[in-house]
């Protein structure tokens, strides 16, 4: 017994000296300056490699910094430590800043944007229109909330969201130089690449104010945002807050923004690398000046080249992005309780661009509201707007209300879409995407508001009744898509600044044809942002492409380090990856890097190619009605089918004016929204679907026990279907679709408990 103790103490002894060994690779594709690595518990670093040769600090500690060499992509880097008992729990990769710093490659990105989402409404939403509602319609209507009203509605219990007094972007106040204001403002107007003020002449008329300004920014929170903020409210919403003069009326060039983006560029840059790039004097540079001398004007492609001129891009998207960000952390801090701040988020995704700075702002809401307003360019049948909805979702990181709002309006003839199926088709459009779309018995315009029509009214509001009576079916429901599209804000934000001509049409329609040929095909999809580490934080990426089998990148050339090394693990884990165009040939900052990063990408047998443009076609030809649309389609969808390791989620033979999203109920059934967009403006007609039958792959160890199989529609009917099963899939006959409609494979027992009336009664 002795001799086995004085063993034991020495195997004891000598573990206490052990040491445990990690080699780290930098995987991030480019090369390195620095790495953090932070461990379980305290140790002390007994060896390291020969590169990054500088470590602080010296003694123990639970986090180490290594410098002073520089690791080349897909290098490494060996330490060792003690105890042996201390793991590592997280490392990142650094570089060098241009002050002398480090910043990080690998990490996730920045949350300083982001605003949790603390209210969590499911709701209807009454847009009253500056308060001038049909006040029966209010008291019919009974909403979960009012969305931007100067009145206080005379209801219990329904959230009051006021306008704000003030314009984001826009005054209304004045419309003529001549005006006392105009002289009052002029200094802090926004203004042209020409030096010129910025007027509107719809809606009144109005001149473009530069939110750098501090004197209007204070207008706009003391005048504005806080008169709004009243003890009844439960909220404010701020116009125009998507449109800062850089992506809307040519501005950006105010003395200002001038100023501002010098100090920007020393924070940025060395003298010597400014002088390096043709600034021998920061003090008296002029980025109009600049601008104008390169010729950079009319979508010039030069200029996305120039490091100077993409400076100026992320200084117009993080300077204003700031400012908003400190208006709403003021506007909440002083209102002393829990309210919400937001506004309309507007070209998300529209027909000729998407503006990703509206994406972005979907970080600083409790409630991201999306303005849809572009209707009008392409019409139901071939006019899906989901996509739309489904980056609004993406935006809010599917955790945050989705509202969307928006008149249908024809500029050239003064025209407002009233038409009964009309709206009714859109307003489903957005319910069957999972967003919330705002009721406005009063429609606006540039020239003035009118009252919806008696009949489209009545059709709206059975619509809106139909959604409560069915509450259960809508509410916690969340997305069982196994398909997801990428949203990259860096490969959008660089094309994108209407103030020099640039517009990111081409890469926006290629996101958009992909969409839409997945629609015509009744695939299932969401939307996946990935981000740009100045701007969005993309932590958790791993985590959210874990819940898809194909991930879809269409045209996507910026890509991050760490969002390589997400698609990478994504691979290794199972799933398939279809893309098209340069895949990552770009990082975040729109730099030209080495194809070696992204090998084990393309070259894993998971991974398929598609050849040439063919969602950029496919959009193009559909919404110009050009012949090929077809055939571009057949490309699309032949190079889905090719991609191994991918199966459907959901196949049918019904139309593709019929379009399918698939959700998981809080009790963990399966509800499938069938939309139909067989529109003929002529007579305001919906034409109904013939019947067809859906073959839907359950998830693993999905049992029908206890589950109906049933539909509901928009028109008041249910009724139980037949239905066979062969494995893991389901066959269900469906007896077509007027509008919307919802299928069910749930627990009608736990839906009757919660809904209103068409379950009442019912039993599995």
């Amino acid at each position: 017994m002795r001799h086995l103790l004085v063993a034991l103490l020495l195997v004891m002894t000598l573990s206490s000296f052990a040491l445990s060994r990690e080699y780290l690779m930098n995987d991030t594709g480019e090369p390195v300056t620095g790495l953090r690595v932070v461990f379980s518990e305290s140790v002390t670093i007994r060896g390291h490699g020969d590169v990054l040769m500088i470590v602080e600090p010296q003694g123990e500690s639970t986090e180490f910094l290594f410098s002073g060499g520089e690791v080349a992509a897909w290098g490494g880097h060996w330490l060792s430590w003690q105890p042996a008992s201390s793991t590592i729990i997280s490392y990142e990769w650094l570089q060098n800043t241009s002050n002398g710093g480090l910043r990080s490659t690998s990490y996730s990105g920045t949350d300083r944007f982001y605003v949790e989402a603390k209210h969590g409404w499911w709701s209807d939403v009454l847009f009253l229109s500056n308060g001038k509602g049909d006040r029966s319609t209010l008291e019919h209507f009974q909403p979960d909330a009012i969305n931007y009203s100067y009145l206080r509605p005379r209801l219990a219990d329904v959230r009051y969201v006021a306008a704000s007094k003030k314009c984001y972007q826009e005054n209304y106040s004045f419309n003529s130089p001549a005006s006392g204001l105009y002289r009052i403002f002029e200094p802090d107007m926004a203004r042209t690449i020409h030096g010129e003020t910025i007027s509107q002449s719809g809606w009144g008329g109005a001149y473009y104010m530069d939110p750098h300004a501090d004197a209007w920014a204070e207008r706009v929170l003391e005048d504005g945002i806080l008169a709004a903020f009243t003890t009844l409210a439960d909220g404010v919403s701020q116009d125009n807050i998507g449109v800062p003069p850089f992506i809307k009326g040519g501005g950006g060039f105010s003395e200002h923004e001038k100023e501002e983006f010098r100090e920007y560029l020393t924070r940025e840059h060395t003298e010597e690398q400014l002088a390096a790039l043709g600034i021998a004097d920061v003090r008296t540079f002029d980025i109009a000046q600049y601008i104008l001398e390169k010729d950079y004007l009319d979508a010039n492609p030069a200029a996305l080249e120039d490091p100077i001129f993409r400076d100026f891009v992320m200084y117009q998207y993080v300077s204003n992005l700031e400012i908003w960000a400190n208006m709403v952390e003021q506007a909440l801090d002083r209102a002393g309780r829990d309210m919400i701040l937001h506004g309309n988020q507007y070209g998300v995704s529209k027909m000729y661009s998407s503006n990703p700075y509206s994406v972005l702002l979907s970080q600083l809401h409790q409630v991201v509201e999306i303005e849809v307003a572009n209707y009008l360019d392409l019409m139901p049948p071939d006019g899906h707007y989901s996509l739309s909805y489904k980056i609004g979702a993406a935006s809010g990181l599917a955790k945050k209300p989705l509202w969307i709002r928006g008149i249908v309006y024809d500029w050239e003839t003064d025209t407002r879409y009233l038409e009964p199926n009309f709206l009714r088709l859109i307003t489903a459009e957005a319910y069957a995407n999972g967003a919330i779309r705002t009721f406005e018995p009063v429609q606006g315009g540039p020239g003035g508001s009118c009252s919806l029509p008696d009949e489209t009214l009545t059709a709206l509001l059975e619509y809106y009744d139909w959604i409560r009576e069915h509450r259960a079916l809508f509410e916690g429901r969340h997305s069982a898509a196994k398909t997801a599209i990428v949203y990259s804000i860096p490969t959008m934000m660089w094309r994108h600044f209407p103030s020099t001509g640039h517009r990111n049409w081409d890469t926006s329609a290629s996101l958009s044809g992909f969409a839409l040929a997945l629609e015509c095909e009744h695939i299932p999809y969401d939307v996946v942002v990935f981000g740009h580490p100045d701007l969005w934080d993309d932590s958790g990426l791993d985590d959210r492409l874990a819940e898809y089998n194909l991930l879809i990148l269409p045209d996507i050339d910026c890509l991050t380090g760490y969002q390589i090394r997400a698609l990478e693990q994504f691979v290794e884990a199972g799933g398939a990856i279809l893309y098209s165009g340069n895949l990552g040939t770009r990082n975040e900052n729109f730099i030209s890097h080495s194809s070696t990063s992204l090998a084990p990408l393309q070259h894993s047998p998971s991974v398929e190619r598609i050849a040439g443009t063919p969602g950029r076609d496919f959009y193009e030809r559909r919404i110009k009605g050009l012949d090929g649309a077809d055939s571009a389609l057949r490309q699309l969808t032949t190079a889905l089918d090719a991609v191994p390791q991918y199966e459907r989620q959901l196949v049918t033979d019904a139309p593709d004016t019929v379009a399918m999203n698939l959700y998981r109920d809080p009790q963990d059934g399966l509800l499938v929204h069938l939309l139909n967009y067989d529109y003929d403006r002529t007579g305001d007609r919906l034409r109904a679907s013939d019947p067809f039958t859906v073959q839907l792959a359950l998830p693993e160890e999905f049992s029908l026990d206890g589950r109906a199989v049933f539909l509901v529609a928009d028109d008041g009917s249910y009724e139980l279907l037949e239905h066979s099963r062969d494995g893991e899939w389901i066959q269900i006959s469906i007896p077509g679709v007027r509008c919307h409609s919802i299928l069910g494979i749930a627990d009608l027992q736990a839906f009757s408990e919660a809904s209103a009336t068409p379950f009442r009664g019912w039993t599995n």
